[in-house]
């Protein structure tokens, strides 16, 4: 495995070391991002105020990432509401919002990096959700606060988050479709190869269970079926124990190259329990984009065992737990036939995890 190397991004603020060969960080596309201010939308909504709290050391500028209404009646539409946080503090680094459940982007100036006369940005997604109901304060000094940094940590994400958003959609709620034909069939006996040695990760059949052990910490270490591949197709995987820790992450790789090209492009589909989030990776010669979806279904359980299912057809790709909607997500980048593969990504080794009956069906 000389030709896969180990390197870092982030989503939110959690450090997340994804497997990736070749890197070769694409030029931030050029844009012009929002003025400082801020403003509120909501129509007839109550409104009320989120302060953001810059940590870092460059002003950002914040927007709403995701967004599901507290009222089912109110529109699932995000507002387009936008502000900009300076370090040391802004009085006018708020937004007032419709209470929902809210996820962040944030982008902020890298300069110009290349030599074309144009500001160049980067971007990160905060994922952890935050509830805006009738228990906030309407006043600035007792509203949420939400602390963010720009610079994160490492591997931010070229571009701003408002060419983020016209690239990585959101799938509305909806029932899952009719299985087609069985394509592939894991019974927890045998297909599938840890990557990485043990001073990463262990993979091995147990007790007729797939089960994916990490050894060191915010790395994703995949366990991958090679040999066999899917463009349209319909997963579905029974997590039998999720014992990766409260920042752990399970997740399901799929139209990914080779394990001999080194996993050059790939989609990742992550369950994190321990924030009530589904995030989408997508890695294409470089980080292209990130979305993260909160699991707004209070009836789904995400205690083990859980079925975890993901319709991939076309641009979209959803996913569900037991039977129910979680999250969905449109993008285009990806669009050839690839592996999949299952991994774990744990904040404090060791972690681990046991799944069975890993089925994947062709789309009716």
């Amino acid at each position: 495995m000389s030709a896969i190397r180990l390197v870092p991004r982030i989503v939110g603020v959690s450090l997340v070391l994804l497997l990736l060969t070749g890197l070769t960080s694409p030029s931030a596309p050029a844009a012009t991002p929002e003025q400082p201010g801020s403003h509120s939308e909501g129509g007839s909504q109550p409104l009320k105020p989120v302060r953001f709290s810059n940590v870092g050391t460059v002003a950002y500028t914040v927007s709403v990432w995701t967004y599901q209404p507290l009222d089912p009646t109110a529109s699932t539409t995000p507002s387009d509401a936008s502000t900009v946080a300076i370090p040391g503090g802004n009085p006018s680094s708020y937004l007032s919002l419709p209470l929902g459940r809210y996820t962040w982007c944030y982008h902020w100036e890298l300069g110009d990096l290349d030599d074309d006369g144009l500001i160049d940005y980067a971007h990160a997604i905060d994922g952890r959700t935050v509830q805006l109901d009738g228990s906030d304060s309407d006043t600035l000094e007792l509203a949420e606060t939400v602390s963010l940094a720009a610079p994160t940590v490492a591997g931010d994400m070229p571009g701003t988050c408002i060419g983020a958003s016209d690239l990585l959609g959101i799938v509305e709620p909806r029932p899952p479709t009719q299985n087609g034909e069985l394509l592939f069939f894991d019974d927890g006996s045998s297909g599938a190869q840890g990557m990485f040695g043990p001073e990463f990760m262990e993979f091995s059949y147990q007790d007729g269970k797939g089960v994916l052990t990490a050894n060191a910490g915010n790395y994703v270490l995949p366990a991958m079926y090679s040999g066999w591949s899917c463009k349209d197709c319909i997963i579905e995987v029974d997590l039998m124990s999720l014992d990766a820790g409260a920042g752990g992450q399970y997740s399901v790789i799929f139209r990914s190259d080779d394990v001999d090209g080194g996993l050059a492009s790939y989609y990742i589909v992550s369950l994190i329990p321990g924030a009530r989030t589904v995030e989408l990776g997508v890695w294409k010669k470089g980080w292209r984009r990130a979305g993260v979806s909160a699991i707004a279904d209070e009836t789904i359980s995400l205690a083990a065992p859980l079925r975890l299912r993901l319709e991939v057809h076309g641009k979209e790709m959803v996913a569900f737990i037991n039977g129910a909607f979680a999250a969905g997500f449109v993008d285009r980048g990806l669009r050839s036939a690839g592996i999949i593969g299952m991994s774990i990504t744990v904040d404090t080794p060791p972690g681990s995890y046991a799944y069975d009956d890993l089925r994947v069906y062709a789309i009716p």
